[in-house]
């Protein structure tokens, strides 16, 4: 229900924008992109505090460290714990290597989240890139930021770049799912179980990278 008074952005009114939103009834062009606005915005309660019976979103599993500081401030070493896991992955992310949009200066740290980041953005539809319909913002096409090569329409040129232009820096690394700039000192820093040639008990490395 959208209440009077209330400041509405005007694409809510558009005929092409079909798909609502039940949980805030915001309008989207496609069904991908409203899937990917609920798991986003209106993800599922995932992270209890161990304390108490407060649950949050997954996606602001931060608050349960502050709610932990304020409300339960004699359990210091769970937050001397979470404070040192914060620290680590913070400093691990900023040495994963990085999948930089070609539209924007947003930069991933998987292709997976590049693609998301198309859909959410940039409004990539997966269907109207597989058609030969114009983009009515954008009559005239679109061109290929890397090779110049004109499209139809502006999905259709972001199919085009995740396909033949999107590449991830780094290497990978051989414990876990992420790549880094220097993959070396990732595995000495933070795996420190098996030399970089010993493969004969991968499957039972432990990872801290997530």
């Amino acid at each position: 229900m959208i209440e009077f008074g209330v400041t509405v952005p005007s694409f809510i009114f558009r005929a092409d924008y079909m798909f609502e939103c039940p949980e805030c009834q915001r309008r989207l062009k496609t069904r991908d992109q409203l899937r990917a606005h609920r798991r986003s915005v209106h993800a599922e309660a995932r992270e209890k505090c161990p304390f108490c019976e407060l649950i949050v979103p997954s996606k602001r599993r931060s608050q349960i460290a502050r709610h932990i500081r304020v409300i339960h401030p004699e359990a210091r070493d769970v937050i001397a714990r979470v404070d040192e896991a914060a620290a680590r992955k913070r400093a691990d992310l900023s040495k994963r290597a990085r999948v930089q949009c070609l539209l924007c200066s947003y930069a991933a740290t998987r292709i997976s989240n590049l693609a998301r980041h198309y859909l959410e953005v940039h409004g990539y539809d997966k269907a109207a890139a597989e058609g030969q319909e114009p983009d009515p913002e954008n009559p005239d096409g679109a061109l290929c930021t890397q090779c110049g090569e004109h499209f139809v329409n502006r999905h259709q040129q972001i199919k085009h770049m995740l396909q033949a232009h999107t590449r991830s820096t780094g290497e990978q690394c051989l414990y876990c799912r992420h790549r880094y700039l220097n993959v070396e000192e990732h595995i000495e820093e933070r795996h420190q179980v098996l030399p970089i040639t010993d493969f004969r008990n991968l499957d039972r490395l432990p990872c801290s990278c997530s």
